[in-house]
């Protein structure tokens, strides 16, 4: 079983596969970004019916930003995170200097950690 947590590389490969990203065609890539929306929902839902209680689905959340990013400006993605913490939602933002719309290794070892630190802490 393909645990991504164990390797960053692979977590890096499967995420860019999984959620249909393409960074050459966002933000026009409107089929696209709702494609990884239904497949969100589908793990979602999955977990839920697995056993999982819906309150544990979705919280907390890290929202990560490169400050480079020219094709969702770093201004909007900071508006973000407020907008979660007003409806309640647990949110810890993370800005990335430098970086683009795109993901780098260090991102995955900051979200590892992050992962680790809140499993640990919830058993």
């Amino acid at each position: 079983m393909f645990d991504p947590l164990l390797d960053i590389d692979n977590l890096l490969r499967y995420s860019f596969e999984y959620f249909v990203y393409d960074p050459h065609n966002s933000p026009k890539d409107e089929p696209g970004v709702l494609k990884a929306v239904q497949n969100v929902h589908a793990i979602i839902d999955k977990e839920v019916a697995a056993g999982t209680d819906p309150k544990n689905v979705s919280t907390p959340i890290l929202w990560s930003h490169g400050t480079a990013d020219r094709t969702v400006l770093f201004v909007a993605g900071q508006a973000g995170p407020p907008l979660l913490e007003q409806a309640g939602i647990s949110c810890e933002f993370k800005a990335y200097p430098g970086l683009g719309h795109f993901i780098s290794k260090g991102e995955f070892r900051n979200l590892e950690s992050w992962i680790k630190s809140r499993l640990s802490s919830s058993s």
